[in-house]
């Protein structure tokens, strides 16, 4: 696979300078940002929107997870086909616009049913957006700098929930939580048109080396390949797994600051927004430059960066949810957590973008966002509710921690596809074969 990277680096045109490089990443983090801006503000809204519908936990657990991730799965991967198809800024833009005007439509909700509607709209809308992102950086940046790039492009989420976090919290409670939907929509609306005017299509698989598979590959040729290729196959299934933890702590930890910890809404929106997003993105930028210096010899070195980072946040979780130190002590931890928490990331989409086809990379990307969505956002933010409701007669207000302690069984079953990945990887490096289908 190195000498394949070598080969592929050497020989890729040289399109743009590094500064221009660099710029477009900018701009999809801020894009990145606000996407995440967009979907998460919900959860400073819980407390408020709780009592003015009177709905369960289990209710806010759908309107936050599955009202988003049932209509990200089923527009993603027509949009990643689209995506190896099309021209992929205009699509972003599009895309962006789309669910900036759907974000603002839940400040108008009346009802839970319309809030949930508006919520249904912005998970069809941002279902394009990684994908279409990541097959960008992946033409943009040579193969010696993915991690790097894709660490980077990580610090989109951790932003934006920093933004979603404190400045929601403070409009939520100086304003009311259908300003905060309003407000959301004007950095959308901007970035989209910075993205339309000054953003150029690159040259796709400009930094690989040749492949057998040309344009429009049918969808069943993609999960075949998916399939075929252990190593793919088994990093993807890390993700899925792995992205739980960090989405419910995104979800969850203002509630749980709120119920254990007796915080008001703005003080836990501001310890929330400074442990996840800070902390989160460290963690998400800091991975990938980790990973690349690893890995800058053997390709499955870069994985022992999410090895080393699940580990450690499935131990900080411990801490955090079962011990329940002091308020200062917890706020310390959970900011631990969601750093390492994030080492998977840009790990992983880069070696996930190294080992796809330029000419599937957006379908097998949009393939594994679903997965991932309706693994994290879906089913372990909808289980952590259910897990609320069951345990409060019993458990009371600490029945969210437990909740958010059972999340890291995911973690634990992530870390051994990794380990699988590297292994598959190891061996194909050492098979001339084996290295033609993962590279």
């Amino acid at each position: 696979m190195r000498d394949n990277d070598a080969i592929a680096d050497q020989h890729a045109p040289e399109t743009g300078d590094s500064r221009s490089r660099w710029y477009v990443l900018f701009l999809l983090v801020c894009g990145y940002a606000i996407y995440t801006l967009d979907k998460l503000i919900i959860s400073v809204m819980i407390e408020p929107i709780k009592a003015e519908f009177g709905i369960s936990d289990t209710t806010v657990s759908l309107l936050a997870g599955l009202a988003t991730t049932v209509p990200f799965a089923l527009a993603c991967i027509p949009i990643g086909m689209l995506a190896d198809r099309f021209n992929r800024r205009n699509l972003l833009v599009g895309l962006i616009i789309a669910w900036s005007l759907m974000t603002g439509m839940a400040g108008m909700a009346t009802s839970i049913m319309l809030l949930f509607l508006s919520r249904i709209g912005i998970g069809a809308f941002e279902a394009g957006f990684s994908p279409l992102s990541l097959s960008i950086i992946s033409d943009t940046f040579p193969r010696k700098l993915r991690a790097t790039a894709m660490g980077l492009y990580g610090l989109g989420p951790p932003i934006g929930a920093f933004l979603a976090l404190t400045g929601g919290s403070y409009v939520v409670v100086t304003y009311g939580w259908r300003a905060a939907f309003f407000i959301a929509v004007v950095p959308g609306l901007l970035i989209a048109a910075l993205i339309g005017l000054t953003l150029l299509e690159p040259q796709r698989g400009r930094f690989d080396p040749p492949s057998p598979y040309q344009a429009s590959i049918p969808l069943s040729a993609v999960f075949r390949h998916i399939w075929q290729d252990r190593a793919l196959f088994n990093i993807l299934m890390a993700m899925v797994c792995c992205t739980v933890v960090p989405a419910v702590i995104t979800v969850w930890t203002p509630s749980f600051l709120i119920r254990v910890h007796g915080m008001s809404i703005q003080q836990a929106g501001l310890a929330a927004s400074i442990a996840l997003g800070l902390c989160g993105g460290i963690g998400a930028a800091g991975s990938g430059f980790i990973a690349d210096y690893l890995g800058r010899n053997e390709e499955w070195r870069k994985l022992l960066c999410p090895v080393f980072g699940t580990i450690l946040s499935i131990v900080l979780a411990t801490l955090t949810f079962l011990i329940m130190p002091g308020t200062t002590t917890t706020v310390v931890l959970i900011s631990l957590l969601a750093c390492f928490a994030q080492f998977y990331m840009g790990t992983c989409y880069s070696v996930v973008a190294s080992l796809c086809p330029p000419a599937m990379r957006g379908t097998t990307l949009s393939i594994l966002l679903v997965a991932f969505n309706f693994g994290s956002y879906g089913l372990g933010v909808l289980l952590l509710g259910i897990i609320n409701d069951h345990l409060t007669p019993w458990a009371g207000n600490l029945a969210i921690a437990y909740g958010m302690f059972a999340s890291t069984l995911f973690s634990v079953i992530g870390l051994g596809f990794i380990l699988r990945a590297m292994w598959h990887i190891r061996a194909s490096q050492a098979s001339p074969d084996a290295l033609q289908v993962t590279a």
